[in-house]
């Protein structure tokens, strides 16, 4: 059953050799879009994966804070928490004082010094990165709020809502674009499919005639379809590959932040295999699409037509 749709698919290709040339740039260039956007994504959030494995969080206390027994409790009783520390207001002191030293060193020695620092709890936790666990560190950290004494709780979430934000942002906008894309990818395919079918109408005609079943003359076409989606889909994997590592080499001649080609990763195999996947499916939908009225007389009323 294979080697007939092979020599079918060989036939088509010498006999349209431009055409299917340009079906497979075009969906290599639109299958290359949705890989470099899940390129993007990928590691977008890996940055977050990377705050979510080394997350803290810094409980300041007031001068008057005498809660401990009770806060202690409730930190011990957190899940997730892997560690706490107690740093007093001098550790605190010292600490900033060890930071600057090499800065400001009068500062050291400066007698009228006043410690503006408070005493806190740092706190570590030790699961990774999920949407969810940093709902627990807010939902945690309110928590903590509520403790009278506790003046404020960091664990920097500035930035990180406003770096999940854009990740969301970037989330929608790219699902809507791939979205557009594969529905172009259809029209693309049917294109092709339609165009051999066009050149194809005697021999179809002669087949409906002498009674072929609809699927013996349908499948070289779907078959067509899928072959010119998987090779578009692995065409643009390699085209991802290519820009992911010209990327890598402008963050290595320093261009980008220091250090950064370590924390960027390629796609994952499974999203190449999703890549792959998809590009197959929908030159098979896009295909098919196109063959439904085969074998239903259509051929032969296209001709008197």
């Amino acid at each position: 059953m294979l080697n007939p749709l092979l020599k079918h698919f060989a036939r088509i290709w010498r006999q349209h050799f431009a055409l299917q040339m340009t079906t497979v740039i075009v969906l290599s260039g639109t299958f290359s879009v949705i890989g470099i956007s899940f390129l993007i994504h990928q590691n977008l959030t890996k940055v977050l994966t990377q705050w979510g494995n080394s997350i803290s969080m810094s409980v300041f206390l007031d001068d008057e804070f005498n809660n401990s027994d009770k806060l202690i409790s409730k930190i011990k009783k957190s899940e997730g928490v892997a560690s706490f520390e107690y740093v007093s207001k001098e550790k605190a002191s010292q600490l900033f004082k060890d930071q600057v030293e090499s800065y400001i060193p009068d500062l050291v020695f400066d007698s009228e010094f006043k410690n503006p620092l408070p005493a806190s709890y740092e706190i570590k936790f030790d699961r990774n990165w999920s949407k969810e666990k940093y709902n627990e560190v807010v939902r945690f950290a309110k928590e903590l709020m509520d403790f009278k004494g506790v003046e404020e709780v960091s664990y920097g979430q500035n930035w990180v809502e406003n770096y999940a934000a854009v990740v969301d942002k970037f989330n929608h906008s790219s699902g809507l674009l791939i979205f557009v894309l594969l529905t172009g990818s259809l029209f693309v395919v049917g294109n092709s499919i339609r165009n051999s079918i066009s050149q194809r109408r005697d021999e179809i005609e002669i087949l409906e005639l002498i009674g072929s079943t609809k699927w013996s003359i349908r499948i070289p076409y779907i078959f067509e379809g899928f072959v010119l989606g998987f090779i578009a889909s692995l065409i643009s994997i390699i085209v991802t590959y290519l820009v992911f590592n010209w990327q890598l080499s402008v963050i290595e001649s320093g261009v980008g932040i220091v250090g950064g080609q370590y924390h960027l990763s390629f796609l994952s195999f499974k999203t190449q295999f999703i890549i792959v996947l998809l590009g197959s499916i929908f030159g098979v939908v896009g295909a098919y699409f196109c063959v439904t009225k085969l074998s239903t007389g259509w051929t032969a009323h296209q001709a008197e037509s």
